[in-house]
């Protein structure tokens, strides 16, 4: 049976202001508005409204985005995102429809989450 302990949930309809951090997944249908990091996996659905910077080893993106996002993974764009900020990771990919409004920076596959530098 799979353990879900490490997975957080922010529904569709929900709020959050202020600092999110976990050690496993966090998938946000709602609205977020504060800090993001210390994240495995980044879950952003079509419906949420996310206004905040991302600190996160991945991110697969489907809802609207206003804030910088650094992933020591990678970053997915999928058709129905927004993003209105910076992008920095190794990985970056665009599904047709995505939208980027800032600047993307691809960097060296880094080893460690700290080993981003800063963009």
């Amino acid at each position: 049976m799979k353990d879900y302990r490490d997975f957080s949930f922010l529904g569709d309809g929900a709020s959050f202001d202020g600092s999110i951090q976990s050690k496993g997944t966090i998938s946000i249908d709602g609205h977020v508005t504060g800090e993001t990091s210390s994240v495995e996996n980044l879950v952003v659905g079509k419906c949420a409204f996310i206004e905040s910077n991302f600190d996160v080893s991945s991110a697969f993106l489907s809802g609207k985005i206003h804030g910088n996002i650094r992933a020591c993974d990678r970053v997915e764009i999928l058709s129905t995102g927004r993003v209105f900020g910076d992008v920095l990771a190794p990985v970056v990919m665009m599904e047709e429809g995505a939208f980027l409004d800032g600047k993307c920076t691809v960097t060296p596959q880094p080893r460690q989450k700290g080993d981003i530098p800063d963009a």
